[in-house]
């Protein structure tokens, strides 16, 4: 299990690139990103995910993956994003 939560304050701005996250198979996972903005916030960013690593021949043949990405502005939800492989 993976959870964070970000916040950004009026008048600033947030950059979140992280690194891809890999899900190698057999994996049971759930990760999760909240990202919550005040009014005058900025928000830029990505949520990579990759299963197995195929260049390597290491394919995502089992297990579970639950995915949840949410932005909010003033608590208004702007973006739900729900996956589950």
């Amino acid at each position: 299990t993976q959870s964070q939560r970000i916040v950004v304050a009026d008048a600033a701005a947030c950059e979140w690139l992280p690194q891809e996250t890999i899900v190698f198979s057999g994996a049971r996972t759930e990760l999760a990103t909240r990202i919550d903005l005040a009014p005058d916030a900025r928000f830029v960013g990505w949520e990579l995910l990759c299963l197995g690593r195929p260049a390597a021949g290491e394919r995502f043949e089992r297990g579970t993956c639950t995915f949840r990405f949410e932005l909010a502005r003033a608590g208004v939800p702007l973006v739900l994003e729900r996956t589950r492989v």
